[in-house]
């Protein structure tokens, strides 16, 4: 009688399975958003104009630093962030990115 130590499987019936990995790119989204108030001793578009570009030159040059106090919910859904694919990156270079996650 043949025991199962002795029996062997010819290799034409082995059957080798392909493990692919498929890797998803996520996007996060977040919104902050910090109020600053400027004096700007005029009045009208000029004084807005010139609001705006001194906020703009300030957060450049790193004076206006927004943090995690400055998270606005989505005004539709009310969550904190956005979770959605990043479709704009090429499948390919997706595939040759380090993983942050395994599932």
């Amino acid at each position: 009688m043949e025991t199962l130590r002795d029996f062997t499987i010819p290799e034409r019936f082995l059957k080798i399975q392909e493990v692919y990995v498929m890797k998803q790119c996520i996007a996060v989204t977040e919104r902050l958003r910090r109020i600053v108030v400027v004096d700007t001793k005029e009045a009208g578009t000029d004084g807005l104009e010139n609001a705006i570009e001194r906020v703009k030159e300030a957060y450049k040059a790193q004076e206006v630093v927004l943090d995690a106090g400055d998270l606005v919910p989505d005004p539709v859904t009310g969550e904190p962030a956005c979770f959605c694919e990043a479709d704009w990156i090429d499948p390919d270079e997706i595939q040759e990115m380090d993983a942050d996650f395994t599932l």
